[in-house]
């Protein structure tokens, strides 16, 4: 892997990010209710957005959760 820079804002983003993936395994492993899950995912996904300087894509997190019948 090769090492980038990154400044404090985005460093803290990614932890967030990763806190929350984490969160995410933990709760799936421990039989949660997926909606735990998925409030982790989007967690880490705007967190990851932000990074990108992209808006959270509601359409598209709402497709995604749709498909896997999250919350249903």
């Amino acid at each position: 892997y090769e090492a980038i820079m990154v400044n404090a804002r985005q460093k803290e983003l990614l932890e967030k990010a990763q806190r929350a993936i984490v969160s995410c395994r933990e709760a799936l492993e421990a039989g949660m209710s997926e909606e735990f899950a998925a409030a982790d995912v989007r967690i880490a996904y705007e967190a990851l957005g932000e990074i990108l300087g992209e808006k959270s894509g509601e359409d598209l997190l709402d497709r995604i959760f749709s498909e896997f019948c999250i919350g249903k």
